[in-house]
């Protein structure tokens, strides 16, 4: 059964790649995360110290990457997954 709406969206914090993201809710029941769909599961953290003055300079990015295991996605996310229960119930007849 589709929701009589077509998506639904919230802005949280993801303790898994330290930074905020947005969930996502289609109509359809299918689920979304911004950060995930974007970077996949990694961390994206500014650089600080000498490294910043480099990647002021353009040395190196500004950013630097690290796997964030414990990001799973948006299908194995709790965040997720509580956020999609919410409009389920909701929506029961």
């Amino acid at each position: 059964m589709n929701a009589p709406w077509q998506v639904t969206a919230t802005k949280v914090y993801c303790e898994a790649v330290e930074d905020d993201t947005i969930i996502m809710v289609k109509g359809d029941w299918d689920c979304l995360c911004t950060y995930y769909g974007k970077w996949g599961p990694v961390n994206r953290l500014k650089r600080t110290g000498a490294t910043r003055i480099l990647s002021w300079m353009g040395i190196v990015n500004g950013v630097r990457q690290i796997t964030a295991d414990e990001c799973k996605g948006p299908a194995d996310c709790q965040k997720v997954r509580d956020y999609q229960q919410k409009y389920m119930l909701a929506e029961k007849p």
